[in-house]
């Protein structure tokens, strides 16, 4: 009895153990299993990862392309800015410009027009034209001789600085005239932004801007000099000559590189005072003819900006 208790006791055991084998055996199967799924998902994740980085790569290179292409277009559709000017500063910096010449030659006259020679103005100044609708020669006085030497000034500086704003920093600017002209026939605003392209490129060439800058305005300050000597000896103006010539080259460049080009217009001698369009000095007679033109009027290309002309009446 005790034989077959211990034998169904090992049998028991035995049929356990085969039991745990087997389940063994599918625990490890299920192992392989994992394992293999494990070594297939890990090598997935390696594939989906450089597939990430790739497209992280691709995207990366795609974000720095649109910003490129945003600068690129930016640069060609924002407005260009010459200078940090807008209208209401070029209005004003005018007005600094003509109270300047006022200044200039106020100082330069002395106390009732003791350094004026008289003489010097007809001699020097009557081949000019600019007598042709003047009052005669003996109905005039210091202040309308004075008054003349402002025109003067203005003259040597309209056709040393304002009239030629490219000519002064672009040594190529008649070819590059004649070839805006052309353009702007067929796409005005091309043109603009071809104009003002050329004035930030020369701009950012300091040192030549620089010399240029001197260069003009030394020739501007000795034909000045040259003229206010003559006519006022006993005086020296040469730091507001200067002073003035600065001033007027900076603002002749900023008018240039304006979207709509701000420019001087001369007004014609011997037309009728225009109160609303004009300014005129004290003794002019509103009711007269324009027989001096002190301060040309300046414009804009779109009409918008009007600075009004300083002109004496007979």
């Amino acid at each position: 009895m005790e034989h077959k208790k211990v034998l169904s006791q090992y049998q028991r055991e035995e049929g356990y153990n085969i039991q745990l084998n087997k389940e063994l055996e599918k625990i490890s199967e299920e192992n392989r299993l994992m394992l293999k799924n494990h070594e297939r998902l890990e090598h997935k994740n390696t594939e989906l990862l450089q597939q990430y980085n790739d497209l992280q790569h691709k995207y990366n290179k795609k974000v720095e392309n649109y910003k490129e292409l945003d600068r690129n277009y930016m640069a060609l559709v924002r407005p260009l800015q010459v200078t940090k000017d807008d209208p209401s500063t070029i209005y004003n910096r005018l007005v600094q410009i003509t109270v300047s010449i006022e200044h200039l030659i106020q100082r330069a006259k002395g106390d009732r027009s003791v350094n004026l020679r008289r003489e010097a103005v007809f001699e020097n100044f009557q081949g000019y034209g600019l007598f042709q609708v003047f009052p005669e020669e003996a109905l005039l006085d210091p202040y309308h001789l004075n008054l003349y030497m402002e025109s003067v000034i203005m003259t040597i500086l309209f056709y040393r600085l304002f009239a030629r704003p490219l000519g002064c920093i672009f040594e190529q600017s008649k070819e590059f005239e004649g070839i805006r002209k052309w353009v702007n026939e067929r796409d005005p605003k091309m043109a603009t932004r071809w104009r003002q392209q050329i004035c930030v490129l020369v701009a950012q060439d300091v040192d030549t801007m620089a010399h240029k800058r001197e260069e003009e305005v030394r020739a501007a300050a000795e034909s000045l000099s040259h003229v206010i000597s003559t006519i006022y000896p006993n005086v020296d103006m040469s730091v507001k000559i200067k002073e003035l010539c600065y001033n007027t080259f900076d603002l002749s460049l900023a008018m240039f590189g304006m979207e709509s080009m701000i420019y001087p217009v001369p007004i014609r001698l011997g037309i009728p005072f225009d109160n609303e369009n004009m300014t005129t000095p004290q003794k002019s007679n509103p009711e007269g003819l324009v027989s001096l033109v002190i301060f040309p009027a300046f414009q804009d290309d779109s009409k918008n900006f009007y600075y009004k002309p300083k002109v004496w009446c007979y």
